[in-house]
């Protein structure tokens, strides 16, 4: 296995960029959904010209697909990541309509079903919990348990899903995610980063 990626999500602003990417972030995730961590595609624009050279990926919820083609292409990104009710066939109009690899987010329990084949062929899966789901280890657990499933069953295995410094190495070495990705676990507010954390969730992902 090839090492684990890192991607820092919910990236607002121009600085906090040009930080993780300095410090060797792979991705940096900007939200374009509703909540406290959402950019404009003014805020996109400056955070892409502050770091030309990164790796930008889009966080979005049930976009109109002209709507997502249009900002993937405004926004200069890199990748597409889909949130909401997208089936496998907007998923593909989306890869081909921007150019773009598309990483589709499931839930636990999604794996047991059958449903992620029906996501086979896309960039990667995503393994997230739900908002408002308990974030007490048991969750974790099953959130673990399902992505370990799936990348055995040969999917490219994001991972997320309440990460911080303390858990990120436990969670690599359980499930040998392609990438784990953090949002609020390296954050002193919504969408401002703790670099501090940043830095320790780095130094944890290598050392597992």
């Amino acid at each position: 296995m090839g090492e684990t990626l890192v991607k820092t999500c919910g990236i607002t602003q121009p600085d906090d960029a040009v930080f993780c990417h300095d410090l060797g972030v792979d991705l940096l995730g900007l939200v374009f959904a509703p909540g406290p961590r959402r950019v404009t595609i003014a805020q996109a624009r400056s955070i892409r010209a502050a770091v030309p050279g990164a790796r930008l990926v889009g966080v979005c919820v049930d976009e109109p697909l002209d709507a997502l083609v249009e900002l993937a292409r405004e926004c200069g990104l890199d990748v597409l990541q889909l949130h909401g009710h997208e089936d496998l066939a907007y998923c593909h109009a989306a890869a081909r309509g921007a150019g773009l690899p598309v990483i589709k987010a499931v839930r636990p329990g999604n794996g047991a079903s059958g449903e992620l084949e029906a996501y086979r062929g896309l960039h990667g899966l995503l393994f997230d919990l739900d908002k408002g789901v308990s974030r007490e280890r048991e969750a974790l657990e099953e959130l673990w348990s399902c992505a370990a499933e799936a990348r055995e069953r040969g999917h490219r295995v994001f991972l997320a899903g309440a990460l911080d410094p303390a858990n990120v190495a436990g969670a690599v070495r359980r499930v040998r995610p392609h990438c784990v990705d953090v949002a609020r676990g390296v954050e002193r507010a919504p969408g401002v980063k703790d670099r501090d954390l940043v830095v320790r969730f780095l130094e944890e992902v290598r050392r597992a």
